[in-house]
C-alpha cells in the first residue's frame, strides 16, 4: 500500500497504489465516494494504482472499498477520523504549497539582448593585480586599389602572399 504526492502546475498529485489481484477503487469526499470515479487500474508491476489531482492546502477524507462493498483504511494515510457509521476513514492532508509554472518570457523579452555590466561589475582578477587593458587593435591604413576592383575588395593584410617566379 502506498500513497506518493506530486507538486504539479495544478496541484497536488497523489498516486493511490496497492497490491491487490482483486479489484478496489479510492473512494473519498474528492470524488463524492464514488466507486466508479477512481479504480485502481492494474500495472505492469503486479500493483493496483489511481491518480487524483487536488489542490495545495486541501484536507481529504477517503478509504478503499474492495468488491463485495469491503471499506478498508490505508496505513500510510496521515491520519484516521471517525467516519459517522462505526468505523473510520482515512484523511490526506496537502499542505505542500504548489508553486506556479514559470512565466515564459515574451517573444520582445527573449530577443532582448542582455545589458552590458558597469565598469564595478567586469571580472576582477583573484590576485588583487590590475587588469590588462586589451591591446588596441592595430589600425593600418587599407592601401588604395591601383589595380582595379579586385583590390579594393581585400584590404592588403587579407591577400594572400604572392609567390615569387622563378
Amino acid at each position: 500500500m502506498g500513497i506518493t504526492r506530486a507538486r504539479t502546475a495544478t496541484g497536488i498529485k497523489l498516486t493511490f497504489s496497492l497490491d491487490l489481484d482483486r479489484p478496489v477503487s479510492v473512494v473519498g469526499d474528492f470524488n463524492q465516494w464514488d466507486p466508479a470515479a477512481h479504480p485502481l487500474k492494474p500495472r505492469t508491476n503486479g500493483k493496483r494504482s489511481a491518480v487524483v489531482t487536488l489542490p495545495p492546502g486541501s484536507r481529504h477524507a477517503f478509504r478503499y472499498l474492495a468488491d463485495g462493498g469491503h471499506f478498508f483504511d490505508d496505513p500510510e494515510a496521515d491520519g484516521y477520523e471517525d467516519n459517522g457509521y462505526g468505523g473510520t476513514h482515512g484523511v490526506v492532508v496537502l499542505d505542500v504549497p504548489v508553486r506556479p509554472a514559470a512565466a515564459k518570457p515574451s517573444a520582445v523579452e527573449a530577443t532582448e539582448p542582455a545589458p552590458a555590466p558597469k565598469a564595478d561589475q567586469r571580472a576582477k582578477p583573484r590576485n588583487g593585480a590590475t587588469p590588462a587593458k586589451p591591446p588596441a587593435a592595430a589600425s593600418k591604413p587599407v592601401p588604395k586599389a591601383a589595380a582595379g576592383k579586385r583590390a579594393a575588395a581585400k584590404p592588403a593584410a587579407a591577400r594572400p602572399a604572392r609567390k615569387p617566379k622563378a
